[in-house]
């Protein structure tokens, strides 16, 4: 037993230990300067980056070949042979105290990932790097923080790589730097800013590469960067803004796709430079550059330029110096200094469904020997000048395009330009202003010439710039199940340049083609499913404004199910008549018993045979076509059948009957042998 003289003794400890806890914090609270020395303990923890709870200060690695990789990743239970076996360099902070990489890999080709790694302070070698992979196959980097060194990340010759989701800041030449020959790797969702040279950069035949998702801002020269012969690239969904060049390919880079990004607030958006061939620049924001929007020069061929959005930069979209044959269409091009600028020896170029409007001064500008460019319909409306051609251009063809509303003059020409293509020519917007006793015979154009500039005329101007009108079958109701159910269109349109349209079913496109005015466009809807589908078709004549869509609805109903007029019930007989109201539309049914099909009738009613004593559950279905309702409310039949007679019967005049022949028989017999 415990003395109560412990207890007393417990009890005076306790409260000493209270006591000194209480002057200790009447003391912090009292000193300032410990006050203090807790307040920076707190602002350090909120701006401190906290590397994984795992990391490791670890040496520079450096790893050649798979028999290394393989030891160094010893213990850790894989093999490289696959992703879900993958070696693993994780958690690693690593200082290469100014030289070298802090992680080289060379000659692998084991899967390895390369995660949640802090990389610092590498050599200024051209190849120094955070992480430098070389001729390098299956390796994944991600999470990792590779700032402040020459290059964030470096790749010689590697391929299959994937590049994902790092940081890569403050790095004095590259973020990430793809070099001679890294084909086929993914690089996305990265931080790719503020480094001096470029965000991401892509040197010398470095071909089908993904990049996409990454944040290149800030850059000292260029967001991301193509030179030399790198082909087949996509690069899509980026931020490219606040840098020198947004997006800049340079010298030989062909065939490459730039869709969906974001290259604005730089002094070029997209720049395009020395025989860069047959690219696709497609659906960019294109805006705020203090320089131009998209700019191809040198020697630029074969690109498209479309469906881009492009305001308030000093040139929309500016073309320079031998370059021929590009495609500008479908671009919404306003709030510029300039709209579209084709300057010296550029040849063979179409510019066509632009919308080239509010622009300070020129919608549209060709200057020094630019021949040869077919200029059809676009909207070139509200800016300065309408379209300005001038100093040594011949045989431009400028049809079909709506002039209108541009304050100094529409169009203006001091050369030779072919107005119209003979057939078809453009829409003036003050031609009524100009000639208010004209006529026209046709509804089309004018019976009188439009001058352009004083022996220059539009010789077939329009009297309507020409929209696309649609007619449409009604919406459709039908019945699962019913057949030759079809929605059409009828477009007309009397000035027509490249006629297409689009049907798309809830959304989602389902077919695309040419149409001619008056022609019909049908589509069979029989195999719909039950619900409503939305179909809209969207057409266009190959101009700027010339946009029409027409909405059908299609509803399609399930098949009723019957309803049953008889009634569960317990019946004495070996059938019963199954009756049940009929179903608009229909004239089949299915009746089934215990679930099993046992009849098909075109009537409201069915004979059923149950022979046996027993329970039945009998339901019917609705036939429409290939389609069946669901099953009608099941109704219950019990049949009890009562066999007494039928046991006499048989008793009598079957295998009873035989019985009484025999004993007759029998009884016959004996009487024989008594005589």
């Amino acid at each position: 037993m415990i003395k109560m003289a412990e207890i007393r003794k417990n009890g005076k400890i306790k409260k000493v230990l209270f006591m000194v806890l209480l002057l200790s914090f009447m003391f912090l609270e009292q000193n300032p300067e410990i006050q203090e020395e807790i307040q920076n303990t707190e602002n350090i923890r909120e701006n401190l980056v906290v590397s994984p709870l795992t990391a490791e200060v670890h040496s520079e690695i450096k790893i050649i070949g798979n028999t290394e990789l393989a030891s160094f990743c010893a213990g850790n239970g894989t093999d490289g042979s696959s992703w879900a076996n993958a070696h693993m360099i994780k958690d690693y902070a690593i200082d290469a105290s100014g030289s070298g990489s802090a992680i080289e890999i060379r000659d692998t080709t084991l899967h390895l990932i390369i995660q949640n790694c802090t990389v610092t302070n590498s050599g200024s070698g051209s190849s120094d790097a955070g992480i430098y992979l070389d001729n390098c196959t299956n390796v994944k980097i991600t999470g990792c923080n590779a700032s402040n060194n020459y290059n964030g990340l470096y790749l010689y010759n590697s391929n299959n790589n994937s590049i994902s989701g790092n940081l890569l800041s403050d790095n004095t030449n590259y973020g990430i730097s793809l070099k001679d020959g890294c084909e086929n790797n993914a690089i996305s969702g990265n931080n790719a800013s503020d480094n001096v040279f470029a965000g991401i950069s892509l040197d010398s035949n470095c071909n089908n590469n993904t990049i996409s998702r990454n944040n290149v801002s800030d850059n000292t020269y260029d967001g991301i960067y193509l030179d030399t012969n790198s082909n087949n690239n996509t690069i899509s969904g980026n931020n490219a803004s606040s840098n020198e060049k947004g997006i800049y390919l340079n010298y030989n880079c062909s065939n490459n796709t730039i869709s969906g990004n974001n290259a604005s607030s730089n002094e070029k958006g997209i720049y395009l430079e020395s025989n860069c061939n047959d690219n696709i620049i497609s659906s960019n924001n294109a805006s705020y550059n203090t320089n131009n929007g998209i700019e191809l020069a040198w020697d630029c061929l074969n690109n498209i330029i479309s469906s881009n959005s492009i305001s308030d930069n000093n040139y929309g979209i500016y073309l320079r110096l031998d370059c021929l044959n590009n495609i500008i269409s479908s671009n919404s091009i306003s709030d510029n200094n300039n709209g579209i600028y084709l300057y010296q020896n550029c040849d063979n170029n179409t510019l066509s469904g632009n919308d080239v409007s509010y622009n300070v001064w020129d919608g549209i500008y060709l200057e020094t020997d630019c021949d040869y460019n077919t200029i059809s319909g676009n909207n070139v409306s509200y800016n300065l000048r309408g379209l300005s051609i001038e100093e040594n251009l011949e045989d431009n063809t400028i049809w079909m395009n709506f002039f209108s509303n541009n304050s100094q003059y529409q169009g203006g020409s001091d050369i030779s330009s072919n107005w119209d293509n003979g057939t078809l020519g453009n829409y003036w917007g003050d031609f009524r202003e100009k000639y208010p006793d004209a006529t026209s015979s046709n509804g089309i154009w004018w019976d009188c010439e439009y001058e352009v500039d004083p022996g220059y005329n539009d010789t077939r101007p329009l009297v309507h710039p020409g929209f696309p009108e649609i007619s449409s079958s009604a919406n459709v109701a039908y019945m699962i199940g019913d057949v030759g159910n079809e929605i059409s269109w009828t477009i007309s349109d009397s000035t027509i340049l490249d006629p297409t349209y689009w049907i798309y079913l809830d959304g989602v496109e389902i077919q695309k083609g040419l149409w001619g005015s008056g022609g019909i466009i049908s589509i069979d809807v029989d195999e719909s499913s039950v619900g409503t589908d939305n179909y809209v078709l969207k057409c266009n004549d190959g101009t700027a404004w010339g946009w029409k869509e027409s909405h059908i609805v299609v509803t399609v109903a399930e098949i009723p199910k019957p309803v049953l007029i008889t009634t569960s019930q317990t019946i004495s007989t070996e059938s019963i008549t199954v009756e049940w109201s009929e179903v608009v539309g229909i004239n089949s049914y299915n009746v089934y018993v215990n679930g099993t099909l046992t009849n098909s009738t075109g009537t409201l009613e069915q004979n059923i045979w149950l022979n046996e004593t027993g329970t039945y559950s009998i339901t019917v279905t609705a036939i429409n076509g290939a389609e069946e309702s669901e099953h009608s409310d099941a109704i219950t039949i019990i049949v009890l059948i009562d066999d007494s007679n039928n046991n006499l019967f048989w008793y009598l005049f079957g295998g009873g009957g035989l019985l009484v022949v025999g004993f007759i028989g029998i009884a016959f017999v004996k009487i024989k042998m008594k005589k």
